[in-house]
């Protein structure tokens, strides 16, 4: 085998970090070592010792973070294979010198996008791991004096993982080890352990993620896309601070989480976002992802009067304000209230939560008035060329674009029935499936005559439209007409004086939701989209129908 040469032999001797205070290698270190091997190799960060989990170099700092900003890997090019390093083996019987067509990078496929040079690098420190000074002296190669005892004195919890020429040390690479080495989602390294701003904490970077170590909190991951929310936010010097655990699955199979020192980082179908503060304590009391408001979507961001904070998710919002505490919006409330100008507007901060339902209405107090659905909706009407009245608010809520897809469909006796597009080629609205989680009872009878006069309850959803079809032409409508009929048959027993009307209302509204949760995901957003247009088409039934 090759005796190694003088340049090697140098680069080698300050290559290996020491503990009890000896050198620690840098990025012109290791240029060094890379240029004794190969021309034209990029530097890189330092490596600490990891003796302690920290590394003796614990006051050495990314400089300015150039390092990682703006793009994390993913950022730019998001092509992220979790599953790139199964099957992933160390080296057997690894060379501690490059020899010519007998490196593992001679036979096998380099995966990770790492060079041949990196590879054979990580092939010569893995062998110098394993064989410490004897063995290397063993291997054939010549070691002047001091060179020995600095292997001697090299950390031996320190690793390569080939193909990746960074090593991960301590604690970092205790966490890395117990999630899988490179066989995990974060694959292989990309930097060696360096320290953070804060002059405390230390990180490794990994193809899909990082691993960040704090004396306060262990050492922790942060994959590629929650580190996306983390460094919008500031890294470990913003809002959030460092991780508290490792990311987890949330018990309802829709979404992830994370726990930071300041805050939770989620994601779900509907994106990423944080929580944190009163905020994250009323979200939390009400359920949090499984409860009313489901996922945030998006950070924590400030008012414009400066008075408050406030967090969107996909069923609402949450405002904040010193004197009226945390409450949440949602629903058709929350959308009125959003063309009123939100905060800013007539209506002002909300002072309880949304999803009241008091006497039938849906209602909300705000710090400066209540807003009630039907008296905000009022009674004027429109007719459609269908003949089917709907309410002018609903329908100014709704859309022009929701109409005109309805009439190119159906005429007023079919509405939703038939769902029978008018096809040809020059139909440019796709014909959509419509999803009756409720279906109409047998018994029922629909009137299509009946134009709003009061007289007859065989109209499904009076003054209203009888299902709700989101934006992307492409996804289901829900069906409403069960939902409505039902409750036209219910108040035909009111007036029989079998049934309460309140009793009829309640179940309506509850049937309503029952369709949006049964034909949308609810971490998507849409089932929160449908749930509004439920109680503004409930508000109208209602109103249609009198005190």
């Amino acid at each position: 085998m090759k005796v190694l040469g003088k340049s090697l032999l140098t680069a080698v001797t300050v290559v290996c970090t020491a503990v009890g205070g000896a050198q620690v290698a840098g990025a012109q270190d290791r240029q060094v070592l890379i240029d004794s091997l190969y021309p034209q190799q990029v530097h890189d960060a330092p490596i600490g010792d990891g003796g302690d989990g920290v590394g003796n170099s614990a006051g050495q700092v990314a400089p300015g973070r150039e390092d990682l900003e703006p793009l994390e890997p993913g950022f730019d090019d998001n092509r992220i294979d979790n599953q790139a390093g199964q099957g992933w083996v160390p080296t057997v019987d690894p060379s501690p010198v490059v020899v010519s067509g007998a490196m593992r990078s001679d036979r096998e496929e380099i995966p990770g996008g790492f060079t041949k040079e990196e590879a054979d690098l990580a092939e010569v420190q893995e062998a110098r791991e394993r064989l410490g000074a004897a063995g290397f002296e063993r291997a054939g190669g010549v070691l002047p004096q001091g060179v020995a005892e600095a292997f001697v004195a090299a950390p031996v919890n320190c690793r390569t993982y080939w193909p990746s020429p960074y090593r991960v040390c301590g604690a970092i690479r205790k966490k890395y080890d117990s999630l899988g080495g490179p066989a995990s989602f974060l694959t292989w390294p990309r930097s060696d352990e360096v320290g953070v701003p804060d002059g405390v904490g230390r990180r490794n970077e990994f193809v899909n993620g990082f691993i960040y170590w704090h004396p306060d909190t262990g050492a922790h991951a942060v994959s590629t896309h929650f580190s996306w929310v983390w460094n919008n936010l500031g890294w470990e010097s913003g809002p959030l601070g460092y991780p508290m655990e490792d990311e987890v699955a949330v018990g309802d199979g829709l979404g992830r989480k994370q726990v930071f020192q300041g805050g939770h980082i989620y994601g779900s179908l509907a994106g990423l976002g944080s929580v944190r503060g009163r905020i994250l304590e009323r979200w939390l009391e009400l359920g949090g992802p499984t409860g009313v408001l489901g996922y945030p979507l998006g950070d924590e961001a400030g008012t414009p009067d400066g008075r408050g904070r406030f967090s969107r998710f996909t069923g609402g919002m949450m405002y904040w304000t010193q004197e009226t505490d945390a409450h949440f919006v949602t629903g058709a409330i929350q959308e009125i209230w959003a063309l009123s100008g939100y905060e800013r507007g007539e209506y002002g901060y909300p002072v309880e939560d949304g999803g009241q339902v008091v006497n039938g209405s849906v209602q909300q107090q705000f710090s400066r008035r209540m807003l009630n659905i039907e008296e905000y909706i009022g009674t004027e009407l429109i007719t459609l060329p269908n003949g089917k009245p709907i309410n002018s608010v609903v329908f100014n809520l709704t859309g022009k674009e929701y109409f005109n897809e309805i009439l190119q469909y159906y005429d007023v006796g079919a509405t939703v029935r038939e769902n029978q597009g008018p096809g040809g080629p020059g139909n440019q609205i796709p014909k959509r499936t419509v999803v009756s989680p409720i279906p109409v009872p047998s018994i029922y009878r629909y009137d299509p005559n009946w134009h709003g006069t009061g007289d007859s309850l065989n109209d499904y959803c009076t003054w209203s439209p009888d299902d709700f079809r989101p934006a992307d032409v492409y996804a289901p409508a829900a069906d409403f007409r069960g939902p409505c009929a039902n409750h036209d048959m219910c108040y035909e027993a009111v007036n029989r004086g079998t049934r309460d009307r309140g009793y009829c209302d309640s179940k309506f509204l509850r049937e309503l939701y029952y369709v949006c949760s049964h034909v949308y995901d609810r971490g998507s957003g849409v089932e929160g989209q449908c749930r509004s247009r439920a109680e503004l088409y409930y508000s109208a039934v209602r109103k249609a129908h009198g005190d």
